[in-house]
């Protein structure tokens, strides 16, 4: 029972690290493509750091497409369009992305500003995230070690359990 509070945090910390791992939060949505929209574009409202992500089908949530993080000055252009072979491309000032087919599980793909603060909001998501990994480990070799001296008290404790008068020696003489 004493290392039930380590236990505890460290669940607590696992809980907040891969909260804070899922999807992008906090930016600006700007944009939004659809599946059979042919072509889109609009002018970036404000400077700064966008990336293409994607709505999941029946989720809130927005994911990041690989290799599409641009800096922006406002005014450029952001767009979608499709190259001959129908593939997605995006399109962020004079930088130009084929992304391929949309996945089957995005809703829709959109444009969106990272915030500014998005990089260092990002060191902290992964330092909480090594944190907690490290406290787990040490957690699981606690608990590990916990079970491993409950689980030889209870053999100690079988083997006193029969009375001294009544151990193997003396058995066979008490009639």
């Amino acid at each position: 029972m004493r290392h039930l509070p380590i236990v505890v945090i460290s669940g607590l910390l696992l809980t907040l690290s891969f909260g804070c791992a899922t999807g992008l939060n906090g930016g600006d949505k700007l944009l939004k493509f659809h599946v059979n929209d042919e072509e889109s574009f609009a002018h970036a409202p404000k400077a700064g750091k966008y990336v293409v992500a994607y709505r999941q089908e029946g989720s809130g949530e927005l994911w990041q497409a690989n290799g599409t993080e641009r800096k922006v000055a406002k005014g450029d252009e952001l767009g979608f369009t499709r190259d001959d072979m129908g593939r997605l491309v995006a399109i962020a000032g004079r930088y130009e992305t084929t992304l391929g087919q949309m996945p089957i599980i995005a809703q829709y793909a959109c444009w969106y500003r990272l915030p500014d603060d998005y990089d260092q909001n990002r060191k902290l998501r992964k330092n909480l995230h090594n944190f907690s990994s490290t406290v787990a480990g040490g957690a699981e070799a606690i608990i590990r070690d916990a079970a491993d001296a409950a689980q030889s008290q209870a053999e100690d404790h079988r083997d006193n359990a029969t009375p001294k008068w009544l151990n193997r020696e003396t058995a066979g003489r008490i009639k």
